[in-house]
């Protein structure tokens, strides 16, 4: 991960070093979060509390997943609810293939 904001301070790569692996530096995958802030209506406040975070650092997770959200919103889909795909998503398989094949390109 590029140390490019001050925000990078409050996430950690995870071992597969890819966005959808991504974490907050109090260990919980930035997908998990995210889910939890939908299920929640998208409350800041929700997912700060149940989840006792700096409200630093889930703004960063918050930024990432934007920043990340084809990505970050297909390990949802896999995770929350297998087999269907959020609207928007692309399948993680198929993204993983896009960032292999731009690797090669570059």
């Amino acid at each position: 991960m590029s140390s490019n904001t001050p925000l990078d301070a409050y996430l950690l790569e995870g071992a597969e070093q890819r966005p959808s692996d991504m974490h907050t530096r109090s260990g919980y995958p930035i997908w998990t979060l995210v889910s939890v802030w939908y299920a929640r209506g998208q409350s800041d406040s929700a997912v700060i509390a149940e989840y006792a975070l700096d409200p630093q650092e889930w703004a960063a997770a918050k930024a990432y997943y934007f920043t990340h959200q084809r990505t970050i919103d297909a390990r949802r889909a896999l995770n929350d609810e297998p087999g269907l795909p959020l609207p928007g998503a692309i399948s993680l398989d198929d993204l993983l293939k896009e960032q292999s094949a731009s690797e090669r390109k570059a």
